[in-house]
């Protein structure tokens, strides 16, 4: 065993508290720098994810004589005119259900009031355990403020808008049709002792983009299809028509791409107008909701998505979190593949490197977690393989 070094200081010195103050202004600044260009790096993030989805098509294209650019230009071209389509048939209703359910807040406001009042009526703890809903408006009230502020906000800026989705477009058409240049510039400008390390990430990184694009699109189409499919088919059984089907199979779409937290915001509207109709009706289309996930959760995702991200949920749940607050909607929906960017980055630089013993330590932390006496023995295993593996690293 070494012997410890009687010159190194285990104490904290005036050096090491300067460096961390050094670190922490460095990290205030870098934000106030980086926080202007937040909107541009997540258009980055979306040309990246878009180009790693049609740059595999655009080379099977090329590989059967297809010129790059000709490829490129002509799967950019279809995409726009099905997104057209797709637009001119479903924007319309879709618009009309959005403007009808505006319009009937302030009745359904007052159909839930009415109904909190009679159940409270006719089971008193009913009041002691739910906030009443003037309560919970006024919690809501500046989050909804400032959702309306942002809307007005994004809506007074179309134009913006439609610069941006063009910006993409353009980036995305380059990218794809000339991804080499880009790629031998990355790998030029990494240092020569990472670049084995980058190659392997960005590999990785790439197929998972791709993975997560599809099947977030896939999940989101069967989701919505099943939200709205279910509903309807409550309001046969029932004979209670539940309105604004598009609208929520619309939401429960877009939400089933925001992991764990999407799916139960996108539940709330549709039983709340359900329970201004009926509150069993209400309980129903919560129910719906349950069923829809557990179908997802078992069935829809082992087979759409498989594996290919194995992201812990606290942590998407956690990054979900901080990009919606940092970013917005947007930031949510891209929280997953910035995750599986983080974890790639987190094991070909450093896990993998550092010779870390995955699976040992997976073993100490059962025992842990069990509370379950931890032999020492385990923990010398531990270290003896770690400094064993970087004596003679894998190939």
């Amino acid at each position: 065993m070494t012997a410890p070094n009687p010159t190194r200081s285990t104490h904290l010195t005036y050096a090491d508290i300067r460096r961390a103050i050094f670190l922490v202004a460095a990290l205030v600044v870098a934000w106030h720098l980086v926080e202007p260009l937040t909107t541009l790096l997540l258009l980055f993030l979306l040309v990246l994810i878009l180009s790693a989805v049609l740059i595999p098509v655009v080379s099977r294209l090329e590989r059967r004589g297809v010129p790059r650019t000709a490829a490129t230009v002509a799967l950019v071209l279809s995409l726009i005119l099905v997104g057209v389509g797709i637009g001119a048939v479903a924007v319309p209703p879709l618009v009309e259900e959005v403007s009808k359910f505006v319009t009937t807040i302030s009745v359904n406001q007052g159909k839930l009031r009415q109904l909190y009042a009679d159940l409270s009526t006719k089971y008193p703890d009913f009041a002691s355990q739910i906030p009443a809903p003037e309560e919970l408006a006024r919690s809501l009230s500046p989050t909804v403020a400032r959702l309306a502020s942002q809307v007005g906000r994004y809506t007074a800026n179309a134009f913006v808008g439609l610069a941006s989705s063009l910006l993409v477009l353009v980036l995305v058409t380059y990218m794809v049709s000339q991804p080499k240049p880009l790629v031998t510039g990355l790998l030029i400008a990494t240092p020569e002792e990472l670049r084995g390390q980058t190659i392997v990430a960005l590999k990785r990184i790439l197929v998972q983009l791709k993975n997560w694009a599809w099947g977030s699109l896939t999940l989101g189409a069967i989701v919505g299809i099943m939200t709205g499919v279910g509903l309807f088919g409550l309001g046969i059984a029932t004979g209670k028509t539940i309105p604004y089907l598009m609208l929520f199979s619309m939401l429960a779409g877009i939400g089933e791409m925001i992991p764990n937290v999407g799916p139960i915001v996108s539940s709330i509207p549709p039983a709340l107008v359900a329970a201004t109709i009926d509150p069993v009706l209400g309980l129903m289309v919560l129910g719906l909701f349950v069923v829809i996930q557990q179908l997802e959760n078992h069935f829809i995702v082992p087979t759409v998505m498989g594996q290919s991200l194995n992201l812990h949920p606290i942590s998407l749940t956690f990054t979900v979190l901080v990009m919606g607050a940092l970013f917005g909607l947007l930031g949510a929906i891209l929280a997953v593949p910035v995750c599986a960017i983080i974890k790639v980055c987190w094991e070909e630089y450093y896990v993998y490197p550092s010779a870390v013993d995955v699976e040992a330590l997976a073993a100490v932390a059962s025992d842990l977690i069990l509370s379950e006496p931890i032999d020492p023995r385990a923990v010398v295993a531990v270290i003896q393989a770690t400094e064993a593996r970087q004596l003679d690293p894998p190939p």
